[in-house]
C-alpha cells in the first residue's frame, strides 16, 4: 500500500502553508512517505576518535542490536542440536566475523591477518 505524507494523521499537516504539500511531493517521490530519509540527522554526528559511527548513531545501534538478539528465535529458543545439529553448533561457537569475511571476501584476508576482531581497525593494504 503506498503511503502519502498525509497517511500518518489522516489529513494534510495543520498550518502548514499550501505550498507545503507541493514541496513534499515534489521532493520525496510523488509524496511516497516510504521514500522519506529519516536517518539524516543521525548520521550527520560527528564520530569519536576510533569510531566509524558517532555516539548517538552507536548508541542506538547497540540498543536495537540487542533487540533483534533477543527476538531472533534462531539465536534463542531454536539455538539447539535438534535444529543446528551438534557439529552445527561447534561451527557456530568457533567462528567469528574474520572468519566469515576471510571466507566470502578472500581478498581482505591481507588486511585481516593478525585481527581477532573484525570490527577493531583493521592492517593497512593495498
Amino acid at each position: 500500500m503506498r503511503r502519502t505524507w498525509s497517511h500518518p494523521t489522516g489529513h494534510t499537516v495543520p498550518g502548514a502553508p499550501p505550498t507545503f504539500e507541493n514541496t513534499v511531493t515534489h521532493w520525496w517521490d510523488g509524496g511516497d512517505l516510504e521514500s522519506v530519509d529519516t536517518s539524516v540527522g543521525l548520521l550527520a554526528g560527528a564520530e569519536p576518535a576510533g569510531f566509524a559511527l558517532s555516539d548517538s548513531a552507536f548508541r542506538i545501534f547497540v540498543l536495537m542490536a540487542s533487540r533483534r538478539l533477543k527476538s531472533d528465535p534462531f539465536f534463542t529458543d531454536l539455538h539447539t542440536a535438534e535444529i543446528y545439529s551438534p557439529e552445527g553448533l561447534d561451527w557456530i561457537d568457533r567462528t567469528g566475523m574474520t572468519e566469515v569475511l576471510r571466507r566470502h571476501h578472500p581478498e581482505l584476508a591481507p588486511a585481516l591477518s593478525g585481527v581477532r576482531n573484525a570490527f577493531a581497525p583493521w592492517r593497512e593494504f593495498s
